[in-house]
């Protein structure tokens, strides 16, 4: 069941990838599905590291959500209840809510230690 969810996800990942960070930035897109695939294959060789680093699996499932929670979901929801702003405003908040996981995380990782 996982390697189906993982299948899927490096996948998804790949034409997320290839889709919208490279064709914005005007990089090469006559082969796409070329770049795709190699997308998947540099994704599954960090997906594998990450695998073989980390011993705890419900470790690997929260350490995203760490970030993606200020990150994406707080704009989102801004957005979704009718907050306007400016796209400089918004990137300077997905920094701040980055900057304070990290230092939330390195905090009370020391603080663990101690």
């Amino acid at each position: 069941m996982a390697m189906s969810t993982v299948d899927s996800l490096l996948n998804s990942c790949a034409v997320v990838i290839t889709n919208d960070i490279l064709l914005p930035l005007k990089i090469r897109q006559e082969r796409s599905l070329h770049t795709t695939r190699w997308a998947t294959v540099l994704l599954g060789c960090l997906s594998v590291v990450v695998a073989l680093k980390v011993e705890d699996f419900l470790e690997i499932l929260l350490s995203p959500a760490n970030f993606y929670t200020p990150i994406v979901v707080i704009p989102t929801l801004l957005a979704i209840f009718g907050f306007e702003t400016s796209k400089r405003v918004v990137y300077m908040a997905m920094g701040a809510g980055a900057a304070t996981a990290a230092a939330c995380l390195l905090y009370f990782q020391k603080e663990c230690l101690l």
